[in-house]
């Protein structure tokens, strides 16, 4: 099957898309007739699965790569040329680090509306640990620590409309981000972080960027499995990646601004 891609794929009795062999079908960017996106349960044996249990739009098969789906219609993409993606992200019972690479909708960028349920306690670092409560916005180059009291899936809705540089800045000592970059292959630690490798006035800036161990039990916001806990040094040649809505600490010598890499507006690609 040919890739399907920023259509409106709604109203089959059966399936929306119906993958017609075991290779991956390029299906991201649609509209499934429902915000939440498609309805899907992954096969056991499905080569791509991504389990989206909260999605009422209409039913696709396994093999079909469904995310990002819109979270608005075609129309609205084609109104605003915006590219309004939307996915989901599975957290584990217990401790999860949790990030957005991209602003969020204004309806759906606190911590409670993230997690509307099942959240037991949360934590955002600022010079130490702080409690999350009712408000606390998720921004891009941000990260918070929540402990689940079951597993639950976080629903994305990106703000593709939004102008909109995602930056942070870092203070002395240790800081809590997110990684601002909306691919699903991730990024190295050292690109990551060039833009605090020094200060403005040429002075040290990060010296490590610590993947903690909670990762190793997450997946991250394409479904991915492969993500793992490090320790990477500034200057080592060695190759650490980081994955999009999963937290990572970065220690700084010298204050300095962290800066993201998936700026607002994104057109979408509707040749």
């Amino acid at each position: 099957m040919p890739a399907v891609q920023y259509n409106d794929v709604t109203g089959s009795n059966t399936y929306a898309i119906k993958a017609d062999s075991v290779a991956a079908t390029n299906c991201k960017y649609n509209w499934y007739g429902d915000a939440s996106g498609p309805n899907y349960t992954a096969l056991t044996g499905a080569s791509v699965s991504k389990s989206n249990p909260n999605g009422t739009g209409d039913k696709i098969t396994d093999y079909v790569t469904y995310y990002p789906w819109l979270h608005k219609s075609k129309a609205d993409v084609v109104n605003d040329n915006a590219s309004y993606q939307s996915s989901t992200m599975k957290l584990v019972a217990g401790w999860n680090t949790l990030a957005t690479p991209v602003k969020l909708i204004a309806t759906a960028d606190s911590i409670d509306e993230l997690i509307p349920s099942g959240m037991t306690i949360g934590y955002y670092y600022d010079g130490g640990w702080q409690q999350i409560t009712t408000g606390y916005v998720l921004d891009a180059c941000d990260a918070v620590y929540v402990k689940m009291s079951a597993a639950t899936y976080v629903q994305f809705k990106f703000d593709a409309g939004a102008w909109t540089m995602p930056s942070k800045d870092l203070a002395v000592g240790w800081n809590l981000v997110g990684l601002a970059y909306l691919a699903s292959g991730g990024m190295d630690a050292d690109e990551a972080a060039a833009s605090v490798y020094k200060t403005a006035a040429n002075l040290p800036g990060y010296s490590q960027v610590i993947g903690p161990s909670l990762i190793d039990v997450q997946t991250d916001l394409y479904g991915s499995t492969s993500c793992a806990s490090f320790a990477y040094s500034s200057g080592s040649t060695t190759t650490n990646m980081m994955y999009a809505g999963l937290g990572y600490w970065v220690y700084m010598q010298n204050a300095a601004t962290l800066a993201g890499f998936t700026i607002t507006p994104i057109a979408p690609d509707l040749d």
